[in-house]
């Protein structure tokens, strides 16, 4: 697999990535982006879906080495995003369950009594 010089609006779409990605590269890099570090750390900050090139990238045995290095990272990620999760379910019943205690439970689907 050919790296190109730069990841440009026009590879980015021969690649099938989506129009909404493909203009901020526009705005960002008019001229393309060069496939370094720099670009690829500034593009992460910017919130790019550089997860994406990987695959369209690398070649198998690369792609394979960047997988096993990014499982750590995505699984603490997951974890994470799962305690968050739990952790704003928890409080949500708590709040249900204290509302119900006293009396006055709010329609937890946003239901007025006009729509049930």
């Amino acid at each position: 697999m050919l790296i190109p010089d730069r990841i440009t609006a026009e590879w980015l779409r021969k690649h099938g990535a989506c129009e909404e990605q493909v203009a901020a590269v526009e705005r960002e890099w008019p001229n393309g982006a060069r496939p370094l570090l720099a670009t690829a750390l500034k593009a992460a900050r910017l919130g790019f879906h550089i997860d994406w090139l990987a695959p369209r990238l690398l070649s198998a045995p690369a792609l394979a080495a960047y997988r096993e290095a990014i499982a750590p990272a995505l699984a603490a990620y997951d974890d994470a995003i799962a305690q968050a999760l739990l952790s704003q379910w928890q409080a949500a019943l708590t709040a249900q369950a204290d509302a119900l205690s006293a009396g006055s439970a709010a329609p937890t689907t946003g239901a007025t009594d006009e729509h049930r």
